[in-house]
């Protein structure tokens, strides 16, 4: 049907979170995308509208990285880049000591390789 499908998840390197913390992360952010498309508010039933895409990709038929940014700031950047490219962007934010909100991670997709591949091809592996 389509090229390959990925997602994408990139998480902070500056926190230096634990392994746990940084698992965590990703699996809350990779599955954010389902709790996003909820169309079902009444609270006991999860009712979720899915592209084409995101249906193949969720039965396995795409690929799933986890990437490192440098900042907080790299993260917003390649948010809005995301948004200008059509690519859907999920954030995840965490409370801060001083209780404000920061900027952890996104995950981009899922959605085409050759799409995650052009915001996220100057990342490395986390």
């Amino acid at each position: 049907m389509t090229s390959k499908l990925k997602q994408a998840i990139v998480i902070r390197k500056d926190l230096k979170l634990k392994k746990s913390v940084v698992a965590a992360l990703a699996a809350k952010a990779s599955m954010e995308f389902i709790i996003d498309n909820n169309e079902d508010e009444s609270g006991t039933f999860l009712k979720v509208e899915l592209t084409p895409l995101e249906k193949e990709w969720l039965y396995g038929a795409g690929t799933r990285i986890i990437l490192g940014a440098p900042s907080e700031n790299a993260l917003k950047k390649m948010q809005l880049k995301s948004d200008i490219s059509g690519i859907l962007c999920y954030a995840i934010s965490e409370t801060n000591n001083l209780g404000s909100e920061d900027l952890v991670c996104i995950a981009l997709g899922p959605d085409e390789s050759e799409k995650i591949d052009q915001l996220t091809g100057n990342l490395k592996l986390l």
